[in-house]
């Protein structure tokens, strides 16, 4: 019965979700970066998603989503809410960005959350290498991963380290078609983005 009652929750928090649309021009992403979409995208509203960050989706979250985080302080989680002394408010087990972090770890840390968030059974993170963020020399890595109701999902992300915080876009889709439908576009959108 009560995880009946922990269903109904999230179906009418998440279910009752509302959107803004996000039309082809520049936009703020948060006060980090700015973005230059080609595409109209619906971005979630703020009151919907915790920490520094931005999610956009143009299917539907289940089917594609593009996660724009602006600015993870050191020592704060990827995906939680507001920190409090070097430790999310919310759960005191989950792994936490360090600024002197190198690649490979932001990476396997990225890789162990999303496993951790999304119950994926299967999670191969490749193709670790140096790539621009913004103009700021970053990293970029590819993801494969299949989720608890067994649906194979590909993404990448594109990131930097600046002034202590990190910045990144993940973008992932369904492997069998929306993400490859929205590649160009996301690619696009990466290439457009400056710091603000």
């Amino acid at each position: 019965m009560r995880r009946f009652g922990v269903l109904v929750v999230l179906f009418l928090v998440y279910g009752c979700a509302t959107y803004a649309i996000v039309g082809p021009r520049r936009v703020d992403v948060g006060a980090a970066y700015s973005v230059e979409p080609r595409l109209e995208w619906n971005k979630l509203e703020k009151r919907f998603v915790t920490g520094p960050m931005e999610i956009w989706t143009s299917d539907g979250r289940r089917m594609d989503t593009l996660f724009f985080f602006t600015g993870v302080d050191s020592g704060a989680p990827l995906f939680a809410g507001p920190v409090r002394g070097g430790q999310s408010s919310k759960r005191k087990d989950v792994p936490v960005f360090n600024a002197d972090m190198s690649a490979t770890e932001i990476a396997e840390l990225f890789e162990a959350t999303l496993s951790r968030l999304t119950g994926s059974t299967l999670s191969e993170m490749t193709n670790l290498r140096p790539a621009t963020f913004a103009g700021v020399e970053g990293f970029r890595f590819d993801l494969a991963y299949t989720t608890r109701d067994q649906l194979e999902r590909r993404g990448f992300a594109v990131g930097a380290v600046k002034d202590e915080k990190l910045y990144m876009i993940f973008f992932q889709g369904t492997r069998i078609y929306h993400y490859g439908k929205h590649l160009k576009e996301v690619e696009h959108i990466v290439a457009s983005a400056k710091f603000l």
